[in-house]
């Protein structure tokens, strides 16, 4: 589940509240029932950890958390470039290489 984050949390006071508490309500439903499927790994990605709900984060649920620091040396850089040219080709119709592929990994370098 790519960008995680823009589930929100519960208990936050918004006028579409109701609305995103059942949301994360079934999601937590959901993921419950996962700990009893052998070979069943659930992957969240998120910019913003401090954002999701906590009891997403919980035992059962997305307990293992990795955190995947910036390169930086001018790396990170080459990554959005990278991002730039697999959001031009797939608009042209070539074929999608998965974010977070570095230029490297692609062969662009």
């Amino acid at each position: 589940m790519n960008e995680i984050d823009g589930i929100g949390r519960r208990g936050e006071k918004n006028e579409y509240a109701d609305y995103w508490n059942s949301v994360v309500n079934k999601l937590l439903e959901l993921l419950d029932g996962t700990t009893r499927s052998d070979g069943l790994i659930i992957v969240g990605a998120t910019n913003g950890p401090d954002v999701i709900d906590p009891a997403l984060k919980r035992l059962g649920r997305l307990e293992t958390h990795i955190e995947i620091p910036c390169r930086g040396n001018g790396a990170e850089l080459g990554c959005r470039h990278g991002e730039a040219r697999r959001a031009r080709g797939a608009a042209q119709g070539a074929k999608r290489v998965p974010a977070g592929v570095s230029q490297a990994h692609q062969g662009i370098a």
